[in-house]
This record gives C-alpha cells, structure tokens and sequence, in this order.
C-alpha cells in the first residue's frame, strides 16, 4: 500500500465518523502527492471515492482533472504503450460527466483502432450496451 493509498482510506474513515475533518485530509492529499494530480488513474480513484461518500463537488472536480490528464497523455504519447488505456479510461472519465456523445466517438476510436486488443473489446462492450439501452 502506498503512502496515497493510506490518504485513501483514511479519507474515507474520517468521512463515515467525522465528515468536517475530511476536507483537511483531501488537502493534504494534495500537497503531500502532487504528482497525484498528474496521474489519471489516480485521479480515478479519489473521484470515485468521492462519489461514493456523495461528496458531488468534489467528485466532478477530479474527474475534470483526470479527463483533462488523459488528454494530456493521449496528446503526447499518440503511439505510447499506454494510448489503449488512457483511451479508454478517457471514454469512461467522459460517461461519468454525463458527456455520452463524447464517450461513444473515444469508444469507437478505440474499437477501430484496436479491435482484437483487450481495451478495443471493451470498447466495443460499451459501445453494445449503449446501443441496447
């Protein structure tokens, strides 16, 4: 477990017993882990642990922030190892804003860029649900 992974959970502790104090732990967060707030998939995280707790300002508060990281990443890194990933948690980021236009052309980006690739295929699950909905 890492030292962010221990902010986590204690965020979530405090939130259940003392809900005022939680406030000063996300900030903490902050500033003790900013690379954090360069790391999509942690991002990720704290957001939808945030929604958990039903803490809504916060939450779309970071999945902005991860949205906006996974842009970043797919902008420099077109080719990258990582553009499966980062395509796809950017589709899913932009589902969880409720931008659903959006969410569907990064799945079909992804789908025909990668078909028979394990995140082109769960692409290609969303896009089937979305279109059975």
């Amino acid at each position: 477990m890492s030292s962010s992974d221990y902010g986590l959970w204690v965020y979530a502790a405090h939130q259940r017993k003392e809900p005022k104090r939680t406030e000063i732990i996300y900030n903490r967060w902050q500033q003790d882990y900013p690379e954090d707030l360069e790391n999509a998939e942690r991002l990720l995280v704290w957001a939808r642990l945030t929604e958990q707790l039903d803490q809504q300002e916060k939450t779309g508060e970071l999945y902005e922030k991860a949205l906006q990281q996974f842009q970043k990443n797919i902008q420099r890194f077109p080719e990258g190892l990582m553009i499966e990933s980062n395509l796809y948690w950017l589709g899913k980021s932009f589902d969880r804003k409720n931008l659903a236009e959006h969410a569907r052309q990064t799945y079909q980006q992804l789908h025909f860029r990668y078909p028979y690739r394990y995140y082109g295929i769960r692409a290609r699950t969303r896009l089937n649900q979305d279109e059975n909905a």
